[in-house]
């Protein structure tokens, strides 16, 4: 201790001595050096203790700042101390509101201050708290935007102060939100006008002008401006006035130990007087008049100085007077009400999570206001309630202010809007991150978290469209429903200033009902009082969704967070924390984990999807996607897995050009061969890949002429990244044969995917590749165990395979096949899949490979249109748009399709064609039906989305017999997966039976037996005829003719004519129960 004291009086003398050498220079010169020393939310810290804790806070309070202007004053006696707000609140000060003259102030006027700007805070209890607090002043108050009503000032504008015969004029400004931070109590500035701190100096220097030779403001605001008002920011204060020298700004709590703004020197000295500003002038006089020659400054650390004796002693009343209250007992806890203050170092756990501490504040707040629904933030990372006495000094940790509480009736669409206001405070989610982070700009106190409802946070959309899932007592919340909301005063001020609420619709008030008894703290007091012991409960009502915590990698950096090898940012006045995500790419990139990340980026089944429909997110918005993920990981490669083109009405009616168009826009450099791309025939295969600047992969198709693979694709192909080389083979399913046209691929042979990729797998290793993928177009499924199984899962039997990309079955699957990592993406675009290897950075050696999938579909308010290809989608839709926007008629019913059973969709179509040519019976595969058409009129575009293949009506004559099979063989076969559709006949059906025995009954629609040997006419598609859908029971008929005449023209044909169609449902096919059913006796 004696030590300690030697060296602070040795600090002193130097300070002074060196002072001194200065001063002496100075006046050698005919100068004067003056110094300004600034304080700014103070916040009740007279002394350096935490009394919502009550635990010492060593870098804090006046009698420490009093020591500091002790010895500054001692250095130079032209010294100026000025205080900056917001110091009679916080930390229990209210509990001395009523005395004469409030404590904090007269600590200042012992320590001689020789001005005072009022804060925001100081509006917080009423004009005749502040009122006393400025007639007690020793310190000249200055505030020159403080107006009364009768148009004079509140308080002066500025104090003329005389140091060596420079005229130092301090213009104080305090903050001009008030009124919207204390909108719920008008009366707490009843009769006041605040102004707006840019104009309002611009007049002041003007009424000093010839008065005073140096400028300073003392300002509470902050640099940056809040709540959209340029005005209430400094910077905007300075560029209209650079005739200020200085300025001690607060109320941000901002650490600025100097800062110019358009020539004017800045500081801010923290919080709770913490620091201590030091502005050093030169002043001296030239051709008779004062000029500041030079300007210094610096922010002063409390941390180490010791406390003023004799300010400690005659202020030890107050000190023993929080203790006292703050100490006194009013319940049990039970239980700690948060499992740990953070998630990890610099991530709070309240912010992130649902926790029982705002449960339990949500709770009180509903308790006395009876509302549906209420919100509340937390005003300190550190807060908790730990199990064991319930004191009030517990309530002010977990409640820092002295709000009151209110009710208001709101819509659902209000409340929606206010809680996507809220969700501001998150950061927009990227691929990779591993954390969540908030808006470096938002405080956490302007962060709610809500209960009596249940909702979910998409971060990964941008602000404004977060809320999802948002439901009351089970239900949807809509924007007509009625609720009442619980918020505190200065939220509802807020929000009602900002029009998210009304103010005629608030329903109760706290403080009108209780007076000083109905502020928060006090409410949480009482109901404590009440129920005596509290508990810990949790409803975990809400979550944060739209980021992806599953990466190999986010274990070890957690550790590294934990032992500090990584660092949470926070915001640069250190008043937000965790400003910034940990993000496993942005670490590899800059050497924080000693690995690289390759990610293989993969689509499926597009199916020529160009524009945004419903789940379908369109090519432009695909696009757009795909880039940004390459961004976030240039270490990406792109792929296709097939059925690239065939599909859509744009697409098919120019052969998929817009299509490879946009892949190549996007990057896609690889892409499997899909059955659909022979529904064209072959000749297509290679332009596409030339247009999109990608290659095809088949290892398994073979040309029956040469016995060798196809020359339009290459078996395999490997790519380089980051000195990371990633072989790819290709592999198409065997369906093929007969799910496209199968005289389209009648030239070759696709051989079993399995023995044909354990052949290539060494050779591709053998050419250098450090990982290898298949490539393919193949389908599985994946039960709800997570098993995968299915045709592309058998590939994981084969040794040295790295991963699995699948599709053709129009499914969702990721996981692990075996032990290899398994995806297959949503079609049509709907999701991107992806396979992350984690490669070692000293050698390209995989550690870990993982699948996953980004569901785009989910996240549709997050994706933006890429413009490039958005222009190139625009030119191809122009041309084809007289076609598809052509009215052809209208349906007076919807035309529903089921692919799992028979529709009416599949009856109406089987029925034109039975109409075109004459036959008897008529059959459709349900998979060639690709939509339903609602009610309404009927373009030629709606024709295409409901078949957008080009196939064309069959004729042939078929024996009973036959015409038996192929209804089999399209009721629910396995291989298939989509229903046929019949019309020309009665049957009924079970699909318990093994197929190919289903049939249960089956008549001509006339109700005549089908005779097994009597022939009938027939007419289908020519892809069936073909044997595709595995209908080969048609290629035995007789007389087959194809009448060239495409299903989807007769279509159109058959509505033109008509005008109006309203087709009945005859259900042709039904289930032998619902039939038996039908027939049932009455009772």
């Amino acid at each position: 201790m004696l030590r300690m004291k030697k060296a602070w009086l040795l600090l002193l003398s130097l300070v002074m001595l060196f002072g001194l050498l200065g001063i002496h220079a100075a006046q050698a010169e005919n100068s004067v050096r003056i110094t300004i020393l600034g304080t700014s939310d103070l916040h009740g810290r007279l002394f350096p203790w935490d009394y919502a804790i009550d635990s010492e806070e060593p870098g804090s309070g006046l009698v420490k700042v009093a020591t500091v202007v002790k010895a500054v004053r001692a250095e130079n006696p032209n010294t100026i101390v000025v205080d900056n707000g917001d110091t009679i609140q916080d930390n229990m000060a209210e509990l001395f509101n009523d005395e004469p003259v409030h404590p904090m102030i007269q600590a200042l006027n012992a320590i001689g201050y020789d001005t005072w700007t009022p804060g925001n805070h100081e509006f917080n209890f009423g004009l005749d708290v502040l009122n006393r607090c400025i007639k007690g002043s020793k310190a000249t108050v200055v505030a020159a935007n403080l107006y009364r009503a009768d148009g004079k000032r509140y308080v002066k504008p500025y104090k003329i102060i005389n140091k060596g015969g420079v005229r130092v004029a301090i213009i104080g400004m305090t903050n001009p939100l008030v009124p919207r931070f204390e909108a719920s109590t008008p009366d707490n500035f009843k009769g006041l006008t605040f102004t707006d701190p840019v104009s309002e100096t611009k007049k002041v220097i003007a009424e000093l002008k010839g008065k005073a030779d140096v400028l300073i403001g003392v300002m509470h605001i902050g640099v940056d401006p809040e709540y959209g008002d340029e005005t209430s920011g400094l910077k905007a204060v300075l560029a209209a006035n650079p005739e200020l020298t200085a300025v001690v700004c607060g109320h941000a709590h901002s650490d600025i130990p100097g800062q110019t703004i358009n020539g004017v020197l800045v500081v801010e000295p923290k919080v709770s007087g913490n620091k201590v500003s030091r502005i050093d002038l030169t002043v001296a006089k030239v051709n008779g008049k004062w000029t500041v020659q030079d300007k210094s400054s610096t922010n002063i650390d409390t941390l180490a100085v010791k406390a003023d004796p004799d300010l400690a002693a005659k202020f030890q009343w107050v000190h023993d007077k929080s203790l006292a209250d703050v100490n006194t007992v009013i319940g049990k806890v039970s239980g700690a009400f948060l499992p740990g203050l953070e998630v990890l170092p610099g991530i709070p756990t309240a912010q992130v999570q649902d926790t029982a501490l705002m449960d339990f504040i949500n709770e009180v707040q509903l308790y006395y206001t009876g509302a549906d629904v209420s919100a509340a933030a937390l005003f300190s990372n550190s807060s908790n309630l730990v199990p064991g006495d319930f004191k009030k000094k517990d309530v002010a940790n977990i409640y820092k202010y002295t709000n009151t509480l209110i009710a208001v009736k709101v819509t659902g669409k209000q409340l929606k809007n206010y809680m996507e206001w809220s969700a501001q405070y998150y950061n927009q989610s990227k691929p990779g991150d591993v954390t969540v982070s908030f808006n470096p700009y938002i405080r956490g106190y302007n962060y709610d978290l809500f209960a009596g409802v249940n909702y979910e946070i998409n971060i990964a959309a941008p602000a404004g469209r977060r809320i999802e899932n948002l439901t009351f007592k089970g239900k949807p919340v809509t924007d007509d429903m009625t609720l009442t909301l619980a918020v505190n005063n200065y939220r509802f001020g807020n929000m009602v200033k900002d029009k998210y609420f009304n103010e005629a619709d608030k329903v109760y008030d706290s403080y009108e009902q209780l007076g000083d008894k109905g502020r928060l703290r006090d409410l949480i007091v009482a109901y404590v009082q009440k129920v005596g012991t509290v508990a810990p409960k949790l409803d975990n009502n809400w979550k944060i969704t739209g980021v992806n915590f599953d990466s190999p990698l986010k274990a070890e950096i957690y550790q590294k967070v934990r032992a500090g090898q990584i660092k949470i940012p926070a915001s640069f006045d250190g008043r937000t924390p965790n400003v910034k995500a940990l993000n496993v790419y942005e670490l590899c990139r800059d050497g924080a984990l000693n690995y690289r990340i390759v990610d293989v980026l993969a689509i499926t089944d597009f199916h020529g999807s160009l524009a945004r429909s419903g789940k379908n997110i369109g090519i432009a918005n695909l696009v757009g996607e795909l880039k940004k993920l390459k961004a976030a990981n240039p270490d990406s490669i792109l792929v296709s897995a097939g059925d690239n083109y065939q599909g859509s009405a744009e697409s098919n009616l120019l052969y998929g050009k817009p299509v490879s168009a946009g892949f190549k826009e996007a990057g896609i450099v690889l892409s499997a061969i899909g059955n659909h791309e022979y529904d064209w025939g072959s000749q297509r295969i290679p332009g596409w890949a030339a247009d999109g600047g990608f290659d095809f992969l088949a290892a398994n198709i073979y040309d029956r002429k040469t016995g060798q693979p196809v020359a339009y694709a290459q078996p395999y192909r490997i790519i380089t990244v980051a000195g990371v080389k990633v072989g790819f083979i290709g592999l198409t399913t065997p369906e093929t044969a007969w799910k496209t046209n199968p005289e389209n691929v009648k030239d070759v042979e696709f051989r079993d995917p399995v023995a044909v990729l354990a052949h290539y797998v060494p050779v591709v290793r053998a050419a250098g590749a450090d990982i290898v993928v298949a490539l393919t177009h193949m389908g599985g499924a994946q039960d709800k165990s997570g098993a995968i199984s299915g045709e592309a899962a058998d590939l994981a039997k084969v040794p040295g395979l790295d991963g699995i990309i699948a599709g053709h079955s129009h499914d969702m699957v990721v996981g692990k096949a075996g032990n290899v990592p398994y995806v297959m993406p949503y079609y049509n675009g709907r999701s991107v899949g992806r396979l992350s290897f984690i490669v070692a950075r000293d050698q390209p050696k995989v550690v870990s490979a993982q699948a996953s999938l980004d569901h785009l579909f989910l996240r549709q308010s997050t994706l933006q249109e890429d413009e490039a290809t958005k222009a190139i989608l625009a030119q191809y839709l122009e041309q084809v748009k007289p076609i598809l926007s052509e009215q052809i008629g209208e349906t007076k019913v919807a035309l529903v399709h089921d692919t799992k059973g028979p529709s009416l969709m599949g009856e109406w179509a089987c029925d034109i064609m039975r109409q075109l040519t004459g036959a008897q019976i008529g059959m459709q595969n349900g998979g060639g039906l690709r939509v339903s058409l609602d009610q309404g009129v009927l373009t030629v575009g709606d024709l295409y989305r409901l078949m957008p293949f080009d196939n064309t009506l069959v004729t042939a004559e078929l024996t009973g017999a036959q015409v038996r099979e192929a209804v089999e063989n399209g009721l629910g076969n396995p291989k298939v997966g989509y229903f046929g559709q019949v019309t020309g006949l009665k049957v009924t059906y079970d699909l318990s039976k093994p197929f190919g025995q289903r049939i249960v009954t089956i008549t001509l629609e006339n109700g005549q037996p089908l005779d097994p040997n009597k022939l009938y006419t027939v007419v289908a598609n020519d892809f069936m005829f073909a044997g595709g859908d595995n209908y080969t029971s048609l290629q035995k008929g007789q007389h087959i003719k194809d009448t060239g005449i495409p299903v989807r023209d007769a279509m159109i044909q058959y509505i033109k004519e008509r005008k109006v169609i309203s087709p009945v449902y005859r259900e042709c096919q039904r289930p032998a129960a619902a039939a038996a059913e039908a027939v049932k006796p009455a009772a």
